[in-house]
């Protein structure tokens, strides 16, 4: 077995670290609970689905007037949000 070198060692436990730490990310501040929006994923606290932050950035909202729209959102909400999205990169499929 052929040893791997320092650099992709180092470069293998940041990207690592960083989708952990994104994943944590995304955790903390999204929840789904059937009492709220009928379950639908939305930011920790408020009643903002995942689906329509996603939307109005698909659509070309900049995240400034998402947070305009919503004063109760954080920068980091949109950024979980985008984390959260089914993509085939992360396994979980659009609902």
């Amino acid at each position: 077995m052929a040893a791997r070198s320092l650099t992709n060692v180092v470069s293998y436990d940041i990207l690592r670290s960083e989708s952990i730490k994104e994943n944590a990310l995304q955790y903390e501040r999204i929840e789904m609970n059937p009492d709220v929006m009928g379950g639908k994923p939305v930011i920790r606290g408020t009643r903002v689905p995942v689906e329509l932050v996603l939307r109005k950035l698909g659509a070309g909202m900049p995240p400034e007037a998402i947070l305009v729209d919503h004063p109760r959102l954080t920068l980091n909400d949109i950024h979980a949000a985008q984390a959260f999205a089914p993509t085939p990169m992360n396994g979980r499929r659009a609902q």
